[in-house]
């Protein structure tokens, strides 16, 4: 299972769309912050998938 990242504004809490690739979070941030100059701090959110398997 790939690492899904996305990013989010912590001024307005706008998220960037989720995706496997970091450039496109990252491309999303500086779109974002271009538009709204006062929003300057974000939050990186990462999914990984874990699956537990109970043991024998």
């Amino acid at each position: 299972m790939p690492v899904i990242f996305s990013m989010r504004c912590t001024t307005c809490d706008a998220a960037s769309p989720p995706d496997a690739d970091f450039e496109p979070m990252h491309d999303w941030t500086l779109r974002h912050v271009a538009g709204n100059p006062e929003h300057i701090d974000y939050r990186e959110v990462i999914h990984r998938t874990w699956r537990a398997v109970e043991a024998s």
